[in-house]
């Protein structure tokens, strides 16, 4: 069991601009302190939620040990092994480890140190979590943005031309619109996949049969870019399926071989 605490450990939860407390607290574990099998003392930011339950709160698995999903519509679900949390029992549950029927929930749980408003910071972050990671998603279409009049914007448009071209994914087409109801903007695809690209020494010249010919002439590197990008993001969504949300996008952005796209020696 402490080697899966230590898997947990070393998942990074992504840099964090401008947060609510809530969202910070679970993705960084910022505002809390946590005790280990009764004594090993960490701070929060060792042991974040997101690190064992998923960036979107709706669990995880490593090897036989099944990590429940915690966003709180699941968190209040009568069938809940343990049976539902409201407030008190989720505090009850962060500070002291007993599920809300009293039984004692597995050591591998933290014992967090943590304040009445820091829970009810992460109680609104739960709430709200479902809806943010399927912000931008609809029964046809899959709504993502670009800055306006910007080269990424061209690029990602081509990219977002062909996928539909070839059909979509499950249904759903790529739409193009304002990032307040996107699922994903451009940066976010930039910071998700330009870190492998500088780490692997690649640069995006992507392979002639997958640019479109009529705008094969438009090489500039920020439009060609953020094409990849766009081809990036077409492939993940088919690989998340029908169940689409951000962080099944971000997580196969970051697993999908770069080769698939890119014309390599």
């Amino acid at each position: 069991m402490r080697s899966l605490i230590a898997a947990c450990l070393i998942v990074a939860a992504p840099a964090l601009a401008q947060t609510e407390p809530g969202q910070a607290l679970f993705l960084q574990g910022e505002g809390a302190s946590a005790v280990l099998f009764g004594g090993l003392r960490m701070s929060g930011q060792q042991i974040a939620c997101a690190g064992c339950h998923g960036a979107d709160a709706r669990g995880d698995a490593e090897g036989a040990t099944v990590f429940p999903p915690i966003d709180w519509a699941s968190l209040r679900r009568g069938d809940r092994a343990g049976g539902p949390y409201d407030r008190a029992a989720f505090a009850a549950a962060l500070r002291d480890g007993l599920a809300p029927d009293g039984r004692r929930l597995v050591d591998a749980m933290p014992r967090y140190e943590i304040t009445d408003d820091a829970i009810d910071g992460l109680v609104r972050f739960l709430q709200g979590i479902d809806a943010d990671q399927r912000r931008g998603v609809g029964p046809r279409s899959i709504h993502i943005s670009a800055r306006a009049g910007g080269d990424a914007l061209r690029g990602l448009s081509l990219a977002v031309d062909r996928f539909n071209r070839d059909g979509g994914a499950f249904g759903r087409s790529l739409t193009m619109g304002p990032r307040e109801t996107s699922l994903l903007d451009e940066e976010d695809l930039g910071r998700i996949l330009d870190l492998r690209l500088e780490r692997a020494g690649i640069k995006p010249v992507l392979r002639a049969e997958l640019y479109p010919s009529p705008a094969r002439a438009d090489t500039h590197p920020r439009t060609l870019r953020a094409y990849f990008h766009g081809l990036v993001l077409g492939q993940a969504l088919i690989e998340c399926g029908r169940d689409v949300t951000r962080h099944c996008i971000e997580d196969h952005a970051r697993k999908l071989r770069l080769s698939m796209f890119l014309d390599l020696p």
